[in-house]
């Protein structure tokens, strides 16, 4: 991870909930060292706002104090406009998802039948990952199956991943913990978080998953309008024998990863990077990391209620 400054926002943001929503934007694209794409951030406009990149270009020629648009991409105003590192990003980020699949498919692909969902988040899945870049995945594993898929996943990623790039699991949580992650509302970073990552495994269950969460329309309803009505939950599953192996390996595994945490933020605090360092969360269904990187992105995302307003499209 690279260290980032998270500066104030604007004061000269119009007080209307276009304005607010661009500013919140581009103040998160100021802190990650990039610009957004005129057409992600049309779809993550509030329903009253341009419907178009040429429209929304339009309104930066309106206000540019709030920003700049080169080559299609929007960059915060007073920072450097390079869109050659914004198409080496992309090109990187694609790189990355071939990864990603390629490790299911390969060494990862005997663990599919303690799996519900895996897809890819962080940088490269919004296309801004950098080769420095942990390769972030999120994963829904099977009731019970949570941790003897973890030791099983490190184990294999340990022996016969060959790749520079780091696999991260950094959000795993099991069926039922992750039907309740979804239903309870939160930040609109989580929304934007969830509507931005790409499958790689069973990506219908991923959309009926987001479906179900009502609240994400709320911050985003062009993003999300495409996932349909939500639909009746399948039972839960289980794996035959997992949750036994799981039982035994948890609290072996668990301690073993808070130690890991420990020593891992201890060397960052010693490179100064205090932006890589990360809190542990582990409990029978879940396995998470947050950094401070993201603590300071969710005060970015602490925005008021004006963004929400207006008819849904």
């Amino acid at each position: 991870m690279t260290s980032s400054q998270v500066e104030p926002k604007s004061s000269t943001v119009p007080t209307d909930p276009v304005g607010d929503r661009i500013d919140l934007l581009l103040a998160v694209a100021r802190a990650l060292g990039t610009g957004i794409p005129l057409d992600e951030m049309v779809s993550l406009l509030p329903a009253r706002g341009p419907t178009a990149p040429s429209e929304l270009t339009a309104w930066f020629r309106d206000h540019p104090q709030m920003g700049l648009v080169r080559e299609g991409v929007v960059f915060p105003s007073g920072t450097e406009t390079n869109s050659q590192r914004i198409r080496e990003r992309i090109q990187e980020s694609a790189r990355r998802m071939e990864m990603a699949r390629a490790a299911f498919d390969g060494p990862l692909g005997s663990l599919a039948p303690f799996l519900k969902f895996v897809a890819v988040t962080g940088s490269t899945a919004f296309d801004s990952a950098e080769r420095q870049d942990d390769l972030d995945l999120f994963v829904v594993t099977k009731n019970g199956s949570l941790w003897t898929f973890l030791l099983l996943a490190y184990l294999l990623a340990r022996f016969r991943w060959d790749q520079k790039t780091t696999l991260c699991l950094n959000y795993v949580l099991d069926e039922s913990t992750a039907r309740n992650e979804f239903l309870v509302s939160r930040r609109s970073i989580f929304a934007r978080e969830a509507l931005a990552m790409k499958p790689i495994l069973n990506p219908e269950y991923g959309r009926k998953m987001l479906a179900r969460a009502a609240w994400i329309r709320e911050f985003f309803p062009r993003k999300a309008k495409d996932l349909g009505s939500p639909s009746k939950d399948a039972p839960l599953e289980s794996h035959p024998g997992a949750a036994l192996i799981s039982a035994v390996v948890f609290p072996l595994l668990s301690s073993y990863l808070m130690l890991v945490g420990l020593y891992r933020n201890h060397r960052y605090r010693g490179r100064g990077e205090e932006d890589g360092v990360f809190r542990t969360e582990v409990g029978w269904g879940r396995l998470t990391y947050r950094s401070h990187k993201y603590d300071r992105l969710i005060s970015l995302y602490d925005e008021p209620d004006s963004i929400r307003l207006g008819p849904k499209t």
